[in-house]
């Protein structure tokens, strides 16, 4: 979707400071996760994305149009994609495994 025809709109969760590292993330690996909007293009999930897509000077984004969700359901999921990382940890020994490997690589 060209990225003049997404909208903003409520984001509770601050990211100023993810950007600069999902920057890193888009130039490294390209755009692999859809922003997802709703039937009037405004982004319920991929904020941080959208906005590191802009100051890359992306013309468009990859997007998935949520036209099911209510406005209730919009609300809650925006919570939860936030919410929902933080109840995750990391299983150490796999995380080395995978580092080393990068790192031998």
């Amino acid at each position: 979707m060209d990225i003049t025809s997404v909208k903003i709109a409520d984001n509770p969760r601050t990211n100023k400071e993810a950007v600069k590292v999902v920057k890193k993330s888009l130039s490294e690996f390209g755009f692999q996760q859809p922003l997802v909007l709703d039937k009037d293009n405004i982004i319920i999930v991929g904020h941080t994305r959208f906005e590191a897509a802009k100051e890359l000077g992306f013309d468009s984004v990859p997007c998935f149009i949520a036209t099911e969700l209510t406005d209730e359901k919009i609300k809650a999921y925006r919570i939860m994609d936030n919410k929902s990382a933080e109840f995750a940890s990391w299983n150490l020994g796999l995380l080395s495994k995978e580092i080393t490997q990068l790192l031998e690589a």
